[in-house]
Order: C-alpha cells, then structure tokens, then sequence
C-alpha cells in the first residue's frame, strides 16, 4: 500500500512538473466573435474563422552583469569594493544620472543659500542707508558720516540687487 501511494506521489510530481512545458508548447488561436469582440483560447470554436498566435515561451533568462552595467541594488557593494581596492566604481549611465540630478540639486540649494544670505545683507543696507546720517568704520576702526553721494550709491546697488533677485 505504502508502494503504491510513494509511485502515485511520484507520477503526479513528475505530471506536474511537466504541465509548464505543455501548456508552453500548446498553441494559441485568436479569433472575433459575431459582436466584434476579440477572444484568445487553445482552440477555435466551430464556424469561426481564427488565426494561429506566435507566443514566446515565458522564460527568464539569467546574464551576469557586465562591469560597466552595476545593478542599483548592487552598486553601493560595487563602490565599498571599488574603495577597498582604491579604484571608482563604473556605475550605469541611471545611476551616473542620479548623482548628476543630486549634484545639481545641492549646487542650486547652496546658490539658493548665498542669494538668500546676500538679499539679507542688502536688504538690512539698505534699511541702514536710507536714514540721513549713516555711520560708516573704515578699514582702520575710525568711524566717519557717510556723504550723500555714497548714501545714495549704496541704496542704489541695494535697491538694484533686490529687485533682480526678490520677488517683492
């Protein structure tokens, strides 16, 4: 009994093991129904016309990667190796445009940075500049009243700035 049931075991294993490939070898029709609607089967119905659909087997084909192709899951392995070894690593052209993006991205932000730090300085200038008597140190520490022509000069380069990079 125990015989029979371990063959039994092993037929339906085998018999299942080999349905992919049948079902894979199998053809497929295609066909459109009296309402226009269209149908896909292994086989066509009486009295429809259908034709003979070329499918490709669903296979996965295992490649190992080439050097200069770093998968992204694989590429901060590849760059520790690569650092271990004194070499860079070659990333893939999406990866090599990421770090592009992230690269420009923190350039702008640090662009975005000084523009603010210097819209800042203008802004507290030209506040300081547009009373009538402006305290100025010169490189000495000697302390002197501004004159009308640099107190104008000066909120003249402040009122330019801002105005080309604030949006008020």
């Amino acid at each position: 009994m125990q015989r029979k049931l371990m063959l039994a075991v092993l037929v339906l294993t085998g018999a299942l093991a080999a349905i992919p490939q049948v079902m894979a070898a199998g053809a497929v029709y295609r066909w459109v129904d009296k309402d226009g609607s269209v149908h896909y089967g292994d086989r066509i119905p009486d009295g429809v016309e259908g034709s003979l659909i070329n499918v490709r087997p669903n296979t996965v084909q295992l490649v190992s990667p080439e050097k200069s192709k770093v998968p992204e899951s694989a590429a901060g392995i590849a760059a520790d190796a690569a650092a271990r070894e004194g070499e860079a690593p070659e990333l893939s052209i999406a990866e090599q445009r990421r770090q592009d993006r992230a690269e420009n991205r923190r350039k702008n932000a640090e662009e975005a940075r000084k523009i603010a730090v210097r819209r800042e300085i203008m802004r507290s200038q030209k506040s300081r500049v547009e009373r009538p008597r402006v305290l100025v140190y010169d490189e000495k520490g000697d302390a002197h009243r501004m004159d009308d022509d640099e107190r104008e000069t000066r909120l003249n380069e402040a009122n330019a700035y801002l105005a080309e990079n604030c949006s008020q």
